[in-house]
């Protein structure tokens, strides 16, 4: 334990490289160096190889920091927040996180190469788009299998993504992007239209399976492009960075280069795969009106790839991080909340296709794990699509909350979407902590984003062009 302590005050602030206490000398410069030649320099020579500084798609992932340990064996990586309760490990350190060997859950910490030139005491808001509105039955495929004597029927179901480009008669989709398009006009104009209210748009984060890759890429360029304040942009994906098809999370965050390099902006996009297959069952199918489409006398499992594991914590301000999961992935318990939980994020993202946010439903119990221990904010986001054909079906009681904040504290927060909107600005502002390791050490710049006001955002139509346009993406 002597040894532990010692580490962990060796290695302070070790995860948030390039800041202005880095450059003061203020942590010890030698593992600072040593982790920076793990990631940074790797960083920098691929995107040289690429050709593309200005958007990396592939970042090295490095699962531990300690080199004298086999990651078969053990892993190390730092981390964000001290838990307040419980008598662990976790309770131990400021700066590092112990983790199992990478063969159970590969966790990386991904930090921008560049000089992060936020500071956390500002104010933080996030726009927050779900999308898709409108969701058919016909966009849920169906594939019944064989099931043993005795044995539930079963099968597998796929989603369909109808909404992102035009479909045939079908429901599936073809290839005209036209509606891509649409999508990325639509994002940049939401976030136009928030700046023009709260300033600064610094976030922007949509719910699972909202887009695919081709979309995303080209959405991210463009943001990058026009809006410079945004330091980051989470979505939900049916493909990879690698166009791998399947359910996936996909994180970019926007760095803005030092004066005196002579560095580009950049952007650096990573995506990971969801763990736990969505299994819908009769109550539902009942209560998203998908009778029509999904037997349900069945059992209905999500046809999606489950590749290796992984933990995703990116930085993105001077002494705040955070990672995305994606809908069964928070009431799974198993295997990877013990390692989010070590590197303990300041934020959470919940990227879902479901009901209302409530505090009395599933999502708002297993964020209260996260929220407690290790003391991360949570934002659960669901789509508005099977939220509308919930309440469409009289369920829930009319309820159009896409999303609910949930932070250490205890307070939970609905945040609604009124009828005629298309998303909410989501304030938060970031406060220091009072952080104590369990043997008594406090922690002078622990950090904790709290709610602080939401504001629903409409696009006003530019011409006829534009209404129509906003019309068939909303789908009234």
């Amino acid at each position: 334990m002597e040894l532990l302590i010692i580490a962990d005050e060796a290695c302070s602030d070790v995860g948030f490289g390039y800041t202005e206490q880095l450059d003061a000398a203020i942590v010890p410069t030698w593992v600072a160096d040593f982790v920076q030649s793990q990631s940074i320099a790797p960083l920098r020579e691929l995107s040289q190889k690429m050709g593309r500084d200005d958007h990396i798609t592939f970042y090295p992932k490095k699962s531990t920091i300690c080199f004298a340990v086999d990651p078969d064996v053990a892993c190390v990586q730092p981390k964000s927040r001290t838990p307040s309760v419980g008598c662990t490990l976790r309770t131990f350190t400021h700066n590092l996180s112990l983790l199992p060997p990478r063969g159970v859950v590969r966790a990386t910490w991904q930090r921008p190469p560049q000089k992060l030139v936020h500071d956390d005491i500002g104010a933080l808001n996030l726009l927050l788009v779900p999308y898709p509105y409108r969701i058919t039955a016909r966009s849920f495929s169906s594939e019944r299998c064989e099931a043993l004597p005795g044995a539930r029927p079963w099968g597998w179901f796929a989603l369909k993504q109808s909404w992102l480009r035009a479909a045939d008669a079908t429901g599936s989709a073809s290839e005209n992007h036209a509606d891509d398009v649409a999508v990325i006009e639509f994002v940049h104009d939401l976030i136009a239209a928030a700046k023009e209210d709260v300033g600064s748009i610094h976030g922007v984060v949509l719910p699972e399976y909202a887009l695919d890759w081709d979309t995303y890429e080209q959405l991210v360029i463009g943001v990058k492009q026009k809006f410079p304040d945004v330091e980051f942009f989470v979505s939900g994906s049916s493909s990879n960075c690698a166009k791998e098809i399947g359910n996936v999370a996909i994180s970019t965050v926007f760095t803005k280069p030092s004066n005196d390099l002579g560095e580009k902006p950049i952007a650096i996009t990573t995506s990971r795969a969801k763990h736990h297959r969505w299994k819908l069952d009769d109550g539902q199918i009942s209560t998203y009106a998908l009778g029509s489409a999904l037997d349900p006398r069945l059992i209905w499992w999500e046809q999606t790839i489950l590749p290796k594991r992984e933990v995703q914590v990116n930085v993105f301000r001077t002494g705040s991080t955070f990672s995305a999961m994606i809908c069964e992935d928070l009431a799974r318990v198993d295997p990877a909340h013990a390692v989010l939980r070590s590197v303990a994020p300041s934020l959470v993202f919940v990227l879902l296709m479901d009901g209302p946010q409530l505090p009395s439903r599933w999502s708002a119990r297993y964020a209260t794990v996260f929220a407690d221990d290790p003391g991360s904010s949570v934002l659960t986001l669901t789509s508005a699509a099977l939220l509308n054909r919930a309440r469409d079906a009289g369920h829930y009681n009319g309820s159009r909350s896409i999303a609910l904040w949930k932070q250490e504290n205890g307070q939970a927060m609905p945040i609604e979407l009124p009828s005629d909107h298309h998303a909410v600005v989501l304030t938060l502002s970031g406060q220091q902590t009072n952080e104590v390791t369990l043997d008594g050490r406090p922690n002078r710049d622990g950090r904790a984003w709290r709610y602080h006001g939401q504001q629903p955002l409409k696009l006003k139509p530019r011409d006829r062009t534009h209404a129509e346009m906003i019309q068939k993406i909303v789908g009234v």
